[in-house]
């Protein structure tokens, strides 16, 4: 059973949010945690994220959808699904959809840019920074950050079951899937 282990990864960064806030103080824009749910690269891990979004590193489209879409997993939703089913399945082919849509800000419910010069005004606005002001610091919600659409429809696909945690591409689906744990 990994739910136990994705709900730890979420308490820690929880924990590390916190300590950010007390050392920064309240000017600390709020946070969110999640997994992208068509992971780039091993081994999972969970990304922690303040929404003001304020980094010379986001630079492309993708990258802005991969944190401001439902491509965006809230770790409760992730360990929820790992504990009923054994796995998180997503469409793979809808989620890769999500990069490639146009880029909207959720915050300032669904305003879009065209570009990135254009996504970094909207962030640096004074419309934004009020949004930003009145979203909770910490998701109080376990499964949803409030700013993601409705979780994607669960689909069937099977893992290898040769790792703890699996990827698999079956019918153009990526499942996470929760192997037996390793003998203790």
């Amino acid at each position: 059973e990994h739910a136990p282990l994705v709900r730890e990864m979420r308490r820690l960064a929880a924990w590390l949010a916190a300590s950010l806030r007390a050392a920064e103080g309240a000017a600390l824009a709020p946070m969110r945690a999640g997994f992208h749910a068509v992971p780039s690269m091993r081994p999972l891990h969970l990304h922690l994220l303040s929404l003001d979004h304020d980094s010379e590193a986001l630079k492309h489209k993708k990258h802005w959808n991969s944190f401001a879409t439902p491509f965006f997993v809230p770790p409760g939703r992730v360990a929820a699904a790992l504990a009923r089913d054994g796995r998180y399945a997503v469409n793979k082919a809808t989620e890769e959809g999500r990069l490639k849509a146009p880029m909207t800000v959720p915050l300032l419910r669904g305003a879009s840019a065209d570009t990135i010069p254009a996504l970094k005004a909207l962030l640096a606005s004074p419309r934004y920074r009020a949004a930003l002001a009145a979203a909770p610091f910490w998701p109080d919600d376990d499964d949803d950050d409030g700013l993601a659409a409705a979780p994607p429809a669960a689909a069937a696909a099977s893992g290898s079951g040769a790792a703890p945690i699996e990827l698999s591409d079956d019918d153009d689906v990526a499942a996470v899937t929760a192997a037996p744990p390793p003998p203790t």
